[in-house]
């Protein structure tokens, strides 16, 4: 039930804001080129091989669920110090 709860409430929250929006006749963000789509999923790609890569372990019976959260804090903490950061450094 609380989860019913919770999914209306937000429901409710999102159509609430889509009219105030609309009353208050706010800009609406442009459209992406594919070109600039594909460039953000390849700048994500690191991020995005996360949950598969918990998924498939846990699935395939390679770690528990404690150790899937140990394996993903030290796979994001590596790829945020490594990965990332040389990016903002360029």
């Amino acid at each position: 039930m609380p989860d019913t709860a919770s999914s209306v409430l937000f429901f409710l929250q999102c159509v609430l804001w889509f009219f105030i929006a609309k009353k208050d006749n706010l800009a609406k963000a442009e459209r992406q080129s594919a070109k600039e789509v594909v460039k953000a999923l390849i700048d994500g790609l690191w991020a995005l091989i996360l949950p598969v890569f918990i998924l498939v372990g846990l699935r395939s019976g390679k770690f528990t669920p404690t150790e899937a959260g140990v394996i993903a804090a030290v796979y994001a903490l590596v790829i945020g110090l490594f990965v990332y950061i040389q990016r903002i450094k360029n």
